[in-house]
């Protein structure tokens, strides 16, 4: 899932396509200066770190900025979007144990379910042959 994350945010560039509006307000202000220099180091260091990595070097294409800019945004998309996907893995995760406990206790015991089978169909027919059968009135 977070391969995924990370090849969407590497596609989409939510960085310079959803922050462009932000980007420019934040420019002007007194932060701006510091987030870019700490951007611009950050960027220097993964870029030094990627460049150690043999295997990425033979990906044609692979531009280390571009990856490393790609799995800051994922990490911070799959940080903001945990908060309304927890609850629903605790919901899946209950119904998969309520599922599998059902499946388990099915599966380990199949003599008593064929027993109980085979009791019910008893009673049925010691049901049936107990009724009175209806006269037949003869003219």
């Amino acid at each position: 899932m977070a391969i995924g994350f990370w090849a969407a945010c590497h596609a989409v560039q939510p960085s310079k396509t959803l922050a462009r509006p932000l980007a420019s307000s934040v420019a002007n202000s007194k932060r701006g200066a510091a987030l870019r220099q700490g951007y611009n180091a950050a960027m220097a260091q993964a870029t030094a770190t990627v460049r150690k990595l043999s295997w990425l070097r033979k990906v044609p294409g692979a531009d280390p900025a571009r990856l490393t800019v790609s799995l800051a945004e994922s990490l911070c998309l799959r940080a903001t979007i945990k908060p309304l996907t927890f609850p629903f893995k605790l919901w899946a995760a209950y119904k998969l144990t309520v599922v599998s406990k059902q499946a388990m206790s099915r599966d380990s015991n199949p003599s008593s379910q064929r027993s109980a089978k085979t009791a019910n169909s008893n009673r049925t027919a010691a049901a049936g042959a107990g009724k009175a059968q209806p006269k037949s009135r003869g003219k």
